[in-house]
């Protein structure tokens, strides 16, 4: 379901607010958008603080390819912070590409936007499932045809394996992870906290094979050991897994002993990531380790 209109009301006096605007007019000057839509919380008017933005990007089928270098190269440059993105592999399948931006919002406050690269014939599988308010309504949506239809699911695949197999995309999954958990935290969802703090532990795990262990096709906690041995510091990457390991996050005292960990083991395991972006994942730590009330 869709319907124009603004959010003001849901997001005024928010972090929100600067950071929408701000996307909203980026957006709407590519030449390859067609339609700008918000979803989620903020759309239904039921976010809080620590909502995401989950903004969906409406392009021609032809132009594909086009917007998705922008939404992984050029875009993510042009956002505070300027760290890329991280490659959605947990969001509802409509057809598209999500990508997950970590921004800076001010020197306390990183915030999170979710931005869903969606061809516009298959807008309608989108509008027939969610509730999305249109911010720059410029099409009726229209089936593409087969062969165009074939061509989007080849790139969709083809960046999708390349995603697996990019060390960053490894180092940021575990700082999405964490993003997710301290939202846990602090709306005190008990049995989220349990599931993405298991989450976040594989996420580690998953990071230490892409440095260690990328030629081994099959991987699973056992293989965990041999794949320190190939580290460079073992001890330091069986330590850090098993902080990881502990079910003990109830607090975010227990995140903070996390960030410190992985902020250790990416320097070790991916200095050149580290060496361009390790400010602003340390900015990122540093916001996620805080109080929530302090952040603000």
């Amino acid at each position: 379901m869709v319907e124009a209109g603004t959010v003001d009301a849901a997001v005024r006096g928010s972090w929100h607010a600067l950071v929408l605007q701000g996307l909203k007019s980026t957006l709407a000057e590519r030449p390859w958008s067609r339609d700008i839509l918000l979803r989620g919380s903020l759309a239904r008017a039921a976010g809080d603080l620590e909502s995401d933005i989950d903004l969906v990007a409406v392009v021609a089928e032809e132009e594909f390819e086009a917007a998705l270098r922008d939404l992984s190269g050029a875009l993510p440059r042009a956002l505070p912070g300027r760290l890329p993105p991280w490659l959605d592999r947990i969001v509802t399948d409509f057809g598209g590409l999500g990508f997950v931006y970590l921004v800076q919002v001010d020197e306390k406050k990183w915030g999170q936007v979710d931005i869903y690269l969606l061809p516009q014939g298959r807008e309608q599988r989108l509008l027939d499932n969610e509730f999305v308010l249109s911010l720059r309504r410029g099409h009726d949506p229209k089936p593409c045809d087969d062969a165009m239809s074939a061509h989007i699911d080849g790139v969709c695949r083809r960046y999708e394996e390349l995603a697996a197999r990019d060390l960053q995309q490894a180092v940021l999954a575990c700082y999405v992870a964490l993003f997710l958990l301290r939202k846990r935290l602090t709306r005190g969802d008990r049995l989220q906290i349990f599931a993405d703090t298991y989450a976040t532990a594989l996420r580690v795990r998953d990071l230490v094979f892409a440095a260690c262990y990328a030629d081994q096709p099959v991987r699973g906690w056992r293989d965990l050991s041999p794949a320190a041995e190939r580290s460079p510091d073992p001890d330091l990457v069986l330590k850090v897994m098993s902080i990881f390991a502990q079910q003990d996050v109830l607090e975010l005292a227990g995140l903070a002993n996390r960030l410190a960990g992985l902020e250790d083991l990416v320097a070790m395991l991916a200095p050149a990531i580290w060496q361009e972006h390790g400010e602003s994942l340390r900015g990122v730590g540093r916001y996620l380790g805080k109080n929530p009330r302090a952040a603000l």
